[in-house]
Parts: structure tokens; C-alpha cells; sequence
């Protein structure tokens, strides 16, 4: 043989050699479903043959007659890319975006399920759950009905709790949903069996029964400490470890072994509260699964989602996106699907807190990994250019709103046609630009397309049929007609209160458009009332330093000024100026013009040398940014000079 030859062929074997030194063997199983029967006894699946099974990087193998396949895995990861078989579907797609880690004793469980038996096992787990919430609906009913009897409460209180119970159970179709998805996908084979009792407990409504059982195993919270105390004892072992080794990895089996054993539980009482109506309880135990791995990507999103929508803490649930997508980063490569949905809904905190550049900056991350994913054409990067746009007509570039909005509307028109609830978001945002734009019957014709959409699909009390209503007040508004504005915006409140409670942000902006109107009509008093109530809840979500803040800070003012309250209108326009001056410095031209009112009101009042300071501020500003033959410019002039005259009198 040929020198070169030769050492080509060694140089190949060397190569072989080292791939099958290295590679090794992930074993796998593809399967239907493990079941619970009627008495919570355990149905074994039925393990499938010929299922064809695609890993990314590999080619596809198929399943023997017992259900079993393998193929080699030459690090420590892996991605499944599709698994195939006539007549079944993967009971839970999620598994074709999960990072895999290879392990040689535990084998891969892949289920399929036929769709009709699928459907069927989401619709009994759903006739379930809603059961149970109806029973707990009648019991807290009945609690109420037995305070109200004996005289506990007033007749006022007695209706208002059963206002607040009932909104609570119009916010539990996403719940119920959620958990009937959730236990169609369930594989009782892999469940050891008291999990098997708790989630049959649960889903048969015996709630008390499976919190319980849950108890048993001792405090949630000592647990937790007992597990701490474990992770604090294996850092210690790893300083050691060549002499500590066994055990080591004996306490680390137990850790893990502790850990999945707390997060189930953590998310079993998760369950519970959430369907006994206390989001605050619910919020705290998915709070405790999160911080116990946070590298868990599902577990940091969960919590972020709920903390966001039912709570609206907006702070907290940005820190569990921020460290969903430090471990996105780490486990997915940055074209993944679940890297993009981290970066929007990042991008919809900042948007609910009005930090537009970031939610910009977040949602065209996202855009971006979409497009590349998906193509134009998908639901998805549709969602994302309604996102942008939002934020562009928060920014008042209409016109790239405008554009924004019609892309996503021509995406979703085309996928779903015309009654479907994104389509109806756009006709929302398209509606919102036409009103800024001061065309009010194209503003009101898109919004109420919008609004005939999502009746259709979601009745009366649902929180975007609200949003609706909200729109269309703001254009009678506009339009000057104040008894249609303010019937358009009670609806959208009398939503809004049943479904978010009296403190969320949405509620805030309906108070202060009802202020608006009822300040239009002359009624100061509820005027005040609905501002002031707007004001609160915005410092409470927001803090002082924010615009909408701001603007409740200026109307009420406004308000104060027009009853001949110039001390308290002087208090209110201060604390507006103060934030704008922290926000944009003193080079905006409106500070001006708020300076010279609160300049006019000293005058009015004879403190002619605190009015010479104010509307010497408001000259000063008005000359820098609009120069001194603006007629603003020379109006505050003449206001100066008469200051001047009654002054030196």
C-alpha cells in the first residue's frame, strides 16, 4: 500500500475509534399513556411498534415490536426533532423544544396517543375540574349566606362578596384549561403512586383530601429548609470529594429525589389555592418551585405568567423572565422558539410599566428569532408585529403603528380569517391609530369590528370585550358626546372590577377617563372621585416617577384650578412638573405652559413675587425651545410686564 495511503486509512480508523470511545447509547421507549380507572388504579400504556423517532443530528430510527429504540448520543445532549406513527400524535409537543440530557439507566418515554382518545381524556378531566369549582363555588355561596344570616356582615358587604366570588370564577376558564391539558398529558406509568392519589384526589375534586395527604409528608417550608440543608451539605462534600465520594452522590440522589418531590407538591398546592380562589397562596408556591431550580426554564416562565396576569407585580415577574432567558441562552441555541417568547414577554412587562425603548428592544428580539424560525407567515411573528406596534403608538409614531398592525392583520386574516381574537387585537390597534390621527369613524368602525369579534367568541364579561368598550368610549369622548363616552367606559369598568379587582392598572385608566368626563359635564365631585381613585392605584403599581402618574398629578390640578382652588391646583401642577423634570429635564415646551399657569394662579392670589419666579421659568424654557418670536414667547412676556406693574403698586 501507498505511504499516503496508508496513513490516510490510519488517520480514519483513529477517527472511528475515537467516535465509538466517546459516543454513547440513549435507550428509549415509545408508548401510549398510563391511566388511572375510576378508582385511581393504574392503567398500564400499551407500547408501540414501528414509530419512527428523528433526534436532531441523527438519523431516524424505528421502534421494535416492544416499543423500544435507540441511537447514539455523542455528548451530553440532545434534542428529539419528531416522532411519527399512522393514526398518533405526541400527547405533549412540548417534548420537541425540551434540551434532553443523555442518561445510560434511564431510558427516554416517548407517549402517543390517538387524537380522539386524547380529546376524550381532556374533556373528562375538564367535566371534572369544572365540577369541583362549582361545588366550591356553592360552598363559598353557602359560607356567605351563613355570615349574612347571622348578622356578620352588612347587607352592602354580603353583595360585594358575592360580586368579588363570582368575578373570581369568571377568571377560571384559562385555569381549568390549563390543568385538563395537563392531566390528558399525564403518563401514570412514569408517576410514582402517591402522586398517582394526590392527581386523583385532585382531579376527582377532594381537595381536602389530597391537601392532606400533601400534609403528611410534613410543612412545605420545613421541608424546604430540611432540602437547603442538604444542598448546603453536598457543597461542602464536593471540597472533599475524592475522599467523600459515595457519600456524596448518595446525598445528592436524595437531594434530587427531595427536589422533584417538593416541586410537585409545591405545584399540587398551587392547584388547590388557585381553585379555592387564592391567587396570593398560589402565586407564593410557585414562587417556592421556582427558587427551588432555577435553572428550570418552565418553572421561572410559569411563575413570571402568573405573577404578571393575576397579580399584575410587574418587578417579580420580570426577575423570573430575566432568569428564564439566562437559562435559555445557556440551553437552547438562539434561534429556539422558547428564546423568543422570553424576549416578548420581557417586552410586555416593559410595556406595561411604559419603559418603551427596552419592551422595543425585547420585542424585536423576538420578531427577529421568529421570522427565522417560522417564516413570514405564522401566528406567531404576526403576534410580534402587533406587540411592535403597540409600542410604536405608545411612542405616537402612528404611521409605523399603523404599518405594524396591518402586517400582523393580513397574517392573521390569512391563517385564521376573520373571527379569531388576534384578528380582532388588530383591528383594535388599527382602530387606536386612526383615533390618535383624529379620524374618529375609522377609529370607531375597526374598534367596533373588534369588539363584535370578541363577543362572539367570549360572551360579555372577558376582559379584552372590555378593553373594547374602553376604545369606543374614547372616541365619544373625542367627539364630544359625553353621556355615550361615559356609558361606554362604566361597562368597560363594571368588567374590569369583576374580573381584576378594583386595584390593577386597566382599572386606573378607566377611573381617570371617567373623570375626564364627568369634569366635561360640569360634576367636579366625581370628577375629583374618579380621579383621585385613578391616582392611588397608579402609585401603587408605578410609583411617583411615572408619566401616567404625572398625568392623573396635571388633571386633578386642572380640576383644582377650575373650582378656584389655586393653592391645591398649585400642589397638584408642582408635583406634575417635578416628575416631567425628572423624566426629560426642563427643555419640554408643555412645562412651560405649566409654569406659567401656576405663575398666573400666585398672581391671582397677590404673591406677585412667586409669580414673577414661575412665569420667569416659563419664558426662560419657552425661549430656549421656541424661540423669542414664538407667540408663546411673547404672551408670557406680557404676562411678566403686568406682574411688574402690581408688584412695584
Amino acid at each position: 500500500m501507498h505511504l499516503n495511503a496508508l496513513k490516510v486509512t490510519c488517520l480514519a480508523l483513529s477517527f472511528l475509534f475515537s467516535i465509538g470511545c466517546f459516543a454513547q447509547t440513549q435507550h428509549g421507549v415509545v408508548k401510549t399513556r398510563g391511566r388511572l380507572d375510576a378508582g385511581g388504579k393504574l392503567i398500564e400504556g400499551e407500547r408501540l411498534a414501528d414509530a419512527v423517532v428523528t433526534v436532531k443530528g441523527r438519523n431516524p430510527v424505528r421502534s421494535g415490536n416492544n416499543g423500544e429504540f435507540s441511537f447514539p448520543v455523542p455528548g451530553k445532549f440532545f434534542f428529539l426533532q419528531g416522532v411519527k406513527k399512522q393514526g398518533y400524535s405526541i400527547a405533549d409537543p412540548d417534548i420537541l423544544s425540551k434540551q434532553f440530557s443523555y442518561s445510560k439507566d434511564n431510558p427516554l418515554f416517548v407517549v402517543l396517543e390517538k387524537p380522539e382518545t386524547q380529546l376524550a381524556d381532556k374533556l373528562a378531566a375538564e367535566r371534572k375540574i369544572r365540577r369541583t369549582l362549582q361545588r366550591t363555588l356553592q360552598s363559598r355561596e353557602d359560607e356567605i349566606e351563613q355570615l349574612k344570616e347571622q348578622n356578620k356582615i352588612t347587607r352592602q358587604e354580603y353583595q360585594q362578596k358575592l360580586q368579588d366570588l363570582y368575578a373570581e370564577q369568571e377568571k377560571n376558564e384559562k385555569l381549568i384549561s390549563d390543568m385538563a391539558e395537563r392531566y390528558s398529558q399525564i403518563d401514570y406509568d412514569q408517576v410514582d403512586e402517591f402522586n398517582r392519589r394526590i392527581s386523583n384526589l385532585i382531579l376527582n375534586g377532594e381537595l381536602t383530601k389530597a391537601d392532606s395527604l400533601l400534609n403528611t409528608k410534613g410543612d412545605i417550608n420545613a421541608r424546604v429548609a430540611a432540602l437547603r440543608q442538604h444542598q448546603d451539605i453536598n457543597a461542602k462534600e464536593e471540597a472533599d470529594l475524592a475522599k467523600r465520594q459515595e457519600n456524596l452522590q448518595k446525598s445528592k440522589a436524595y437531594t434530587q429525589k427531595e427536589l422533584d418531590d417538593l416541586a410537585e407538591d409545591c405545584y399540587h398546592k398551587y392547584e388547590i389555592c388557585k381553585m379555592n380562589l387564592r391567587n396570593d397562596s398560589a402565586a407564593n408556591y410557585l414562587e417556592v418551585r421556582a427558587d427551588l431550580d432555577t435553572a428550570n426554564v418552565e418553572w421561572q416562565f410559569q411563575t413570571g405568567y402568573f405573577l404578571k396576569e393575576y397579580l399584575a407585580a410587574y418587578d417579580k415577574a420580570l426577575s423570573y423572565y430575566l432568569r428564564v432567558l439566562r437559562n435559555a441562552d445557556e440551553q437552547y441555541d438562539t434561534s429556539h422558539s422558547g428564546v423568543a417568547r422570553t424576549y416578548n414577554n420581557i417586552g410586555s412587562v416593559f410595556l406595561a410599566q411604559n419603559d418603551l425603548a427596552k419592551a422595543l428592544d425585547n420585542y424585536n428580539k423576538a420578531l427577529e428569532i421568529r421570522k427565522r424560525s417560522f417564516g413570514e407567515q405564522h401566528q406567531d411573528v404576526a403576534g410580534s408585529y402587533d406587540n411592535i406596534g403597540n409600542v410604536y403608538f405608545r411612542q405616537g409614531n402612528y404611521t409605523k403603528a399603523l404599518e405594524y398592525y396591518s402586517n400582523a392583520l393580513e397574517i392573521q386574516q390569512a391563517i385564521f380569517g376573520e373571527g379569531h381574537s388576534d384578528v380582532a387585537a388588530s383591528y383594535g390597534g388599527i382602530g387606536s391609530v386612526f383615533y390618535s390621527q383624529g379620524d374618529y369613524s375609522k377609529a370607531l368602525e375597526n374598534y367596533q369590528k373588534a369588539l363584535e369579534i370578541q363577543q362572539s367568541l367570549f360572551g360579555e364579561n372577558n376582559i379584552l370585550v372590555a378593553s373594547d368598550y374602553h376604545n369606543i368610549g374614547n372616541v365619544f369622548y373625542s367627539q364630544g358626546d359625553f353621556s355615550k363616552a361615559l356609558e361606554y367606559y362604566l361597562k368597560a369598568l363594571e368588567i374590569r372590577r369583576g374580573i381584576l379587582g378594583e386595584r390593577h392598572p386597566d382599572v386606573a385608566d378607566n377611573y381617570f377617563n371617567i373623570g375626564l368626563v364627568y369634569s366635561s359635564l360640569g360634576d367636579y365631585d366625581k370628577s375629583f372621585d374618579n380621579h383621585n381613585k385613578s391616582l392611588e392605584i397608579r402609585r401603587s403599581f408605578l410609583g411617583d416617577n411615572n408619566p401616567l402618574v404625572a398625568t392623573s398629578y396635571f388633571n386633578i390640578g386642572i380640576l383644582f384650578q377650575s373650582v378656584g382652588n389655586y393653592p391645591q391646583a398649585i400642589k397638584y401642577l408642582s408635583k406634575y412638573i417635578e416628575i416631567q423634570k425628572n423624566m426629560y429635564g426642563e427643555s419640554k415646551p408643555e412645562l412651560a405652559e405649566n409654569y406659567n399657569a401656576i405663575g398666573l394662579m400666585y398672581a391671582t392670589q397677590g404673591h406677585f413675587e412667586k409669580a414673577y419666579e414661575y412665569c420667569s421659568k416659563a419664558l426662560e424654557i419657552t425661549g430656549n425651545t421656541l424661540g423669542e418670536n414664538h407667540p408663546q414667547y411673547l404672551s408670557i412676556k406680557e404676562n411678566i410686564d403686568l406682574i411688574n406693574q402690581y408688584w412695584k403698586k
